[in-house]
């Protein structure tokens, strides 16, 4: 294939599929073919042999080309081109259609759609037309179309009434019998404190206030009054301080108090630390409402107003939207995995039985009416603006 007559066939066929019709060097008797310089030079360097090229065409253009030589002596002649080119000519169409034929599947439907794309598409066509219509409307649209703008927000699931259980004093927590998402019962135990010390402190009160019974009884039997009245009231403090150590004993047992779930509580490393008083132990979530805790980004804090209404989808039930409406958004921004946002609080809703506090989803808000280019490209434009002043 690398030879040089090789080389010049191959110029000479592809100067006929360029020219689209039948040449011939040197030129037959009686036809008017125009000699080609790439023929010309090969029937030269075959020594002034007679050669031709017959392009093979069907309705969409040349498919093959088929070239001849021939001796000097045995030139082509008029009758015998018009011949071959009657006999090869049906050639072209079925030659089409065996390259058809073969073409894996993948191949046969890219080169279908580039047909009908070219089609559809060609100069002076209604498709051409109508594209450039639909290009010139959707322009229009973006620069003096309006959108309502909905921001996908990150959300959390929060339990309407979160209830938060505290340490009863200085104590050392003793057992947990609960961990975060379980769900519990009214009046199940939850966590449990050290209560040695108040123990030993209460026991100590009540031996104490009986002894001062015993001397107020003395002191009534000695008619000295005085005395009476000073023991009773010393009664009635210790009775005090021993209500309230009662009342830590009882604390110091971390009961539910109503149906619902356990939020965090993660207490199992804890067990034998001091808590210090009011310190949260913790997070119980009663059964009831939902809330929705929608971290609105700072950039877009002025759009988000309360009664704005839009829908939620937990991650682990993405194909279940919830609607919404925002109650209330907060006042100062907060910074939450490093990104500064404003909080709102939007109940949901509905109150499915799968729904768990802590859920995390996306919120989408339908805050105001926005151009269409300012919704595509706001995020750019202020980038740009902060980036560079402009």
């Amino acid at each position: 294939t690398s030879s040089p007559g090789v080389a010049m066939m191959t110029q000479a066929m592809e100067e006929c599929l360029d020219f689209g019709g039948l040449i011939a060097s040197p030129m037959p008797t009686g036809m008017d073919i125009i000699p080609l310089p790439i023929h010309q030079r090969w029937s030269a360097e075959a020594g002034a042999a007679s050669v031709c090229s017959i392009p093979l065409s069907d309705s969409e253009g040349v498919t093959a080309v088929v070239s001849l030589r021939r001796t000097t002596t045995r030139p082509f002649t008029k009758d015998e081109l018009s011949s071959l080119t009657r006999t090869l000519q049906p050639y072209g169409h079925a030659l089409r259609m065996l390259d058809r034929a073969t073409r894996p599947l993948q191949q046969q439907v890219k080169f279908a759609a580039k047909e009908s794309l070219q089609k559809t598409f060609a100069a002076g066509s209604i498709g051409r037309l109508g594209l450039i219509g639909g290009v010139i409307l959707v322009g229009l649209w973006l620069v003096f179309g309006s959108l309502t703008y909905r921001p996908m927000c990150t959300a959390r699931v929060v339990a309407e009434n979160m209830v938060q259980m505290t340490a009863p004093g200085n104590a050392k927590l003793l057992k947990a019998h609960v961990q975060p998402g379980q769900e519990v019962q009214a009046g199940q135990l939850l966590a449990e404190f050290d209560t040695t010390e108040t123990t030993l402190q209460l026991q100590t009160l009540e031996r104490e206030i009986a002894s001062t019974e015993v001397e107020v009884r003395r002191s009534i039997t000695a008619r000295d009054t005085s005395s009476a009245a000073l023991h009773k009231a010393r009664v009635g403090v210790l009775m005090t301080q021993a209500a309230g150590l009662q009342e830590r004993l009882e604390r110091a047992r971390l009961v539910a108090p109503e149906n619902g779930t356990i939020v965090r509580a993660d207490l199992e490393k804890r067990i034998g630390q001091m808590f210090v008083p009011g310190e949260m132990v913790l997070e119980f979530a009663p059964v009831g409402g939902w809330n929705l805790e929608i971290q609105v980004p700072d950039d877009i804090g002025t759009l988000v107003q309360p009664n704005q209404i839009g829908t939620f989808a937990a991650a682990s039930y993405s194909s279940h939207s919830m609607p919404f409406e925002i109650q209330y958004i907060g006042g100062t921004a907060q910074v939450v995995d490093g990104n500064n946002v404003f909080i709102a609080q939007a109940p949901l809703a509905e109150r499915p039985e799968w729904m768990k506090s802590g859920m995390e989803g996306t919120a989408r808000i339908s805050t105001v009416e926005k151009p269409v280019w300012w919704v595509l490209a706001h995020r750019v434009i202020d980038w740009c603006r902060l980036s560079f002043w402009i």
